[in-house]
């Protein structure tokens, strides 16, 4: 790569720092525990700028500190239910670390997807930028003095069951499959629809031009769009 290739690169990034900054302001891109401050140009970098490099330690611990930001924002019950899906893929033989961390991954993407931690689309983010680098081969430990632009790459080809699960669009589809039937009515269908994460609308016909406490009325449909 010439000079002048490594310092458009160098200043994109530059950029990418002050514009999120900018973004934000009075508020820090992430607190000092946080392992991923922000993400661009297919890199992770950190709070300062400085530019992560990715092992299977980092995404580890990374994907740890989500975890738990994810499942501190869910009820008690739902919680439970979360950590006993888990407990059953923790039960799932693979031959690498890495097909657990893929399969860690898939766990907290289908977890974000119906969380109400307040960040949870900048955690979504990242967690896909994780699970691209979990793509190609990543080494267990830090390369040293290795620049990161030789780090050498190749395509990483999951265990066949962990390939089969990874297609799935959302691991808790099985779980939500075992709340589908029920012979509740009422009241009880209700409390069992909270506990499970179910949305409950408002009751037919109670309007509310806000929307929050009831329906909102979007007009009517033209009749020959009917």
């Amino acid at each position: 790569m010439s000079i002048i290739s490594q310092l458009i690169k160098t200043l994109s990034v530059v950029a990418l720092v002050l514009s999120a900054l900018s973004m934000q302001p009075g508020r820090a891109l992430a607190d000092d525990s946080e392992p991923i401050a922000f993400i661009g140009h297919g890199g992770f970098f950190s709070a300062d700028g400085r530019q992560i490099e990715v092992t299977q330690e980092f995404i580890e611990r990374a994907q740890g500190y989500y975890r738990q930001r994810l499942l501190d924002a869910v009820n008690k019950d739902r919680s439970a239910a979360l950590v006993e899906l888990e407990k059953k893929l923790a039960q799932i033989q693979t031959s690498s670390p890495q097909n657990r961390l893929l399969l860690q991954n898939r766990f907290l993407a289908s977890v974000a997807a119906g969380s109400n931690e307040p960040d949870t689309g900048q955690i979504r983010a990242k967690l896909n930028a994780l699970n691209n680098a979990l793509q190609m081969q990543v080494p267990e430990r830090s390369l040293g003095s290795l620049p990161l632009s030789r780090v050498p790459t190749r395509k990483f080809v999951p265990d066949p069951q962990v390939r089969d699960i990874l297609k799935k669009q959302s691991l808790l589809s099985d779980q939500a499959n075992n709340f589908s039937a029920t012979t509740s009515a009422g009241q009880k269908y209700l409390d069992e629809c909270r506990i499970n994460g179910v949305p409950i609308p408002p009751p037919m016909g109670k309007l509310d031009p806000s929307g929050k406490a009831g329906w909102k009325s979007l007009g009517f449909i033209p009749k020959d769009a009917q």
